[in-house]
């Protein structure tokens, strides 16, 4: 738990966000659920719709999407 005096936010700060970094590269996680049918995407496989959330998703990121 973070105490919030200015020195010991940064050291908890610093603490907690260092270990997302390996080897001067930021490690990021992303979990996807279809919008079609969320966490039981497994059980009612529709891969149209996954095409659909990537293709949207694409879109969103400016110069993307775009072939």
């Amino acid at each position: 738990m973070c105490n919030f005096s200015i020195p010991q936010f940064h050291n908890c700060i610093m603490e907690t966000l260092m270990p997302l970094f390996i080897d001067g590269r930021f490690e990021l996680g992303v979990n996807y659920w279809a919008s079609a049918n969320a966490t039981r995407m497994w059980r009612d496989w529709r891969p149209d719709e996954i095409e659909k959330d990537l293709a949207a998703l694409a879109a969103a990121i400016p110069g993307e999407g775009k072939e």
